[in-house]
Order: structure tokens, then C-alpha cells, then sequence
């Protein structure tokens, strides 16, 4: 029971409730393992922090962004329906004019050692999300795995509610039965092919975990982190746009408390 596979295990187990324990037991294991519960990360799920960037390191990753001569770095790109996202892989010490501003970063990251690890060629994504008004698979409501989780996301320029900004429904990081009942359906009708991340049903008993929700709507030079074993979603853009963004994934043990915790 004890590994962290990232969503869920194809195993006639699962009859008899494999994946909801694992569910459970993960949340009781994160429990342990934070030492000051009462900061807003473990409390609500998610921080921002504005002004986050010295002025100088902002503005020479604004500029990294916007600039003719980057954007050859942009060599991905990832279609999802109407969005469209090219990105730029990189690491702590990547392009040398953004190694301050993702110095600052990693600095940052480094003092929530009690929710993740960060090293220094943690993968870094640099993003530059094209929505339309068409919707995509990231517009439905889920989450990304059954345990704590969490990914960061700065934002260079401003992010308002037509550039198909983050939602996160609160207190969905919470320990609750009826995610515990919703862990077990969908673990037995999973296949192979199944995505890792549960849907959210729209309608009917489970629709009603999502509750109140926070729209990430910031002014420029804003950074967030935030668990994504809570149910949340990319909202549907309410006309053409362009959003930008660094974004870093960071997994952790599910059962972190069976582990030696680091000095």
C-alpha cells in the first residue's frame, strides 16, 4: 500500500477499498509530517505572495517573455482543443539573464521543506498560454493525484478573469468521506488507459465537493503555490488571450511519515 504511484493502482484490491485507504492514510501521513499546521499552506491549500520578484528580475523576465529574440527558446508546444500552450524547459540555473529571478524563486521554495524538496535542476517550465474561447480538458474540474502535491505558478504580467485564469475550490485538501467514496468508485471503474488525474462529475452525490471556489486573478509579479490534490481547474477564457507564466511541478511521498525526514 505504501508507494506513491501518482494516481492509482489497477488491482482487483480495489473491490475491497485499496485505493481509499491509500487515500487516507496519505492525508494522515501529511498530517504528521507538517510541522506548523496552522500556516496557510497547510490551512487553506494554497499562498500568494505579490510583489513577489525584485523590480530589476522582474522586469528582465518580462522581457525574456515578450522578446523576438527568445523566442526560439519556445520549442514545445502543447494543443489542448482551443488552448494552445509553447513552453520553454529549463532548470534553476537556466538561461543566464533569468538565473536571478529563478534564483529568487528556488530561495523561496526552499524554506516550505515540511510540504516539498526542491533542487537546483528542478525542471522549470516557462509558459506562454494562448486561449480562445473554446473550451479544453484543463477546464474540467479534477485533481491531479490522491495525496498532497503541489505546483507553483508565477505570473510576470497581470492575470484577470479573461485570460482563463487558476480556480481552486477550497478546503478540497481536506480529509473528507465523501472524497474517500469517490476514491473508491472511481479506482474500480479505472482501466489502463484511464487518466491519472479524476474528473469531477458534473451533476449528481460527488458534484457537490466542489464548493467555493478562488479565482487566481493577480496583478503582475505574483507567485502562488498551491496543493493540487484539491479539486481545480484552468477557467474557460471569456475571449482570445494570452497568459504567461512560470510553472514548477512538485511531487512528493505520499507516505512522507515512513520516511527519514532530512536534517
Amino acid at each position: 500500500m505504501f508507494f506513491s504511484n501518482r494516481k492509482w493502482i489497477n488491482t482487483p484490491l480495489n473491490y475491497i477499498g485499496y485505493q481509499s485507504l491509500r487515500y487516507f492514510f496519505s492525508y494522515i501521513c501529511n498530517y504528521l509530517s507538517i510541522r506548523n499546521k496552522q500556516s496557510d499552506l497547510a490551512r487553506n491549500g494554497y499562498i500568494v505572495i505579490n510583489d513577489f520578484l525584485s523590480q530589476r528580475s522582474l522586469i528582465e523576465l518580462q522581457q525574456y517573455f515578450v522578446s523576438s529574440d527568445t523566442e526560439s527558446s519556445f520549442d514545445e508546444s502543447i494543443q489542448d482543443a482551443g488552448t494552445l500552450v509553447v513552453r520553454q524547459s529549463t532548470t534553476i540555473d537556466g538561461p543566464v539573464e533569468l538565473r536571478p529571478s529563478l534564483h529568487e524563486i528556488y530561495n523561496t521554495l526552499s524554506t516550505f521543506n515540511d510540504f516539498f524538496k526542491i533542487s537546483l535542476n528542478q525542471k522549470i517550465w516557462l509558459d506562454k498560454i494562448y486561449n480562445t474561447k473554446d473550451a479544453c480538458s484543463q477546464n474540467d474540474i479534477h485533481c491531479d493525484t490522491f495525496h498532497a502535491a503541489f505546483k507553483v505558478w508565477y505570473f510576470p504580467f497581470g492575470v484577470t478573469k479573461d485570460q482563463s485564469p487558476l480556480c481552486i475550490y477550497k478546503n478540497t485538501h481536506q480529509f473528507s468521506f465523501k472524497r474517500f467514496f469517490l476514491e473508491y468508485i472511481c479506482s474500480i471503474s479505472a482501466t489502463e488507459d484511464s487518466e491519472h488525474s479524476w474528473r469531477l462529475p458534473k451533476k449528481g452525490f460527488f458534484s457537490s465537493l466542489a464548493g467555493d471556489k478562488v479565482y487566481f486573478t493577480c496583478e503582475p509579479n505574483t507567485f502562488v503555490v498551491a496543493n493540487t490534490m484539491a479539486f481545480h481547474h484552468r477557467s474557460i477564457s471569456l475571449q482570445d488571450s494570452i497568459r504567461y507564466q512560470v510553472h514548477l511541478s512538485l511531487p512528493r511521498e505520499a507516505f512522507k511519515c515512513f520516511y527519514r525526514r532530512s536534517s
